[in-house]
């Protein structure tokens, strides 16, 4: 049987969570998005993060509307130089701005200590009209700031003065109308979730998807539950799973199917990508916490 379906009903019964937390394509996001570097093979065949390769698909840009920043600055070859792009043209536009969006909450922090550091430099750009030739050099991504950028005072001096008054909740103070910031808060990001609910004040942390560069593993159905309490539904089409069962008493054991994983043990999971078995990975360490409606494996 096609698993089309099945996966098709387990997001389907995610959209009531997801109608007060909307998709960043539904709506203006201030999205801090880079793409790395693709290199080429002796044989042509292109390679390197799977986020860098979809980024730099040539069809991108006219798929890019509802980001405040112009996909030149995605593209831009220095991530420090477009993570000030990114806070200039999410500054421009703050009153559209929805949602504040990253792959990993590392990304929002590391933006934000940034904004610490430069928001005099952004005022002035802001005042001025004109970007600043010291924090931005690559050709490409001036010529696209260029085209946005306007003399505004009023709000240069409305940035400033938020500034002024310190860390704490300045991103509702300088996005007002930001609804949610969506990001990866489990595992190795836990420790940068601190750091990010001082910025974030009252504006809830939503957890996003499990993902890596060997697949797409999960989807966070609930959308209101804490990073803590999070929990993936497991979208067994991306790859073949196996689970190992975890003895802490040391014993040998052997992988099970997604059918017979057992309720509150806990598994490392086996991934083996469409690629075949010489990719086959010990991907991560699970809780299972029982199947959904549709019989796909919830796992913390």
């Amino acid at each position: 049987m096609s698993l089309k379906k099945p996966i098709r009903d387990i997001c389907i019964n995610g959209i009531k969570s997801f109608s007060e937390f909307p998709i960043e394509d539904a709506v203006k996001s201030l999205s801090f998005t880079y793409a790395g570097k693709v290199f080429t093979n002796k044989k042509g065949i292109k390679f390197g993060a799977s986020s860098s390769l979809f980024l730099r698909d040539g069809n991108l840009s006219e798929n890019w509307p509802n980001s405040t920043s112009p996909i030149d600055v995605v593209l831009g070859p220095n991530v420090r130089e477009s993570m000030y792009c990114h806070l200039l043209c999410g500054l421009i536009r703050a009153e559209e701005v929805r949602v504040i969006s990253s792959i990993f909450a590392y990304g929002i922090t590391e933006a934000f200590r940034l904004l610490e550091e430069v928001w005099e430099e952004l005022c002035i750009d802001i005042q001025s009209g004109t970007l600043s030739k010291s924090r931005v050099t690559d050709a490409s991504v001036r010529e696209a700031m260029e085209t946005l950028l306007w003399p505004n005072p009023q709000l240069s001096q409305k940035v400033r003065a938020e500034c002024e008054k310190g860390w704490f909740g300045i991103i509702k103070r300088l996005w007002p109308n930001v609804k949610y910031i969506h990001t990866i808060l489990t595992g190795s990001m836990e420790p940068y979730v601190p750091y990010l609910k001082t910025y974030a004040g009252e504006i809830p942390l939503v957890c996003g998807d499990y993902g890596s560069s060997e697949c797409m593993s999960g989807i966070n159905l609930n959308r209101k539950s804490s990073y803590d309490q999070v929990s993936f539904t497991l979208l067994p089409y991306t790859a073949y799973f196996e689970f190992l069962p975890i003895k802490h008493d040391g014993g040998d054991e052997s992988p099970v199917d997604i059918t017979d994983v057992q309720i509150g043990e806990e598994y490392e999971i086996i991934v083996t990508t469409i690629a075949g078995k010489l990719l086959q990975i010990f991907y991560a360490t699970f809780l299972f916490l029982g199947k959904c409606s549709k019989n796909s494996p919830k796992l913390c």
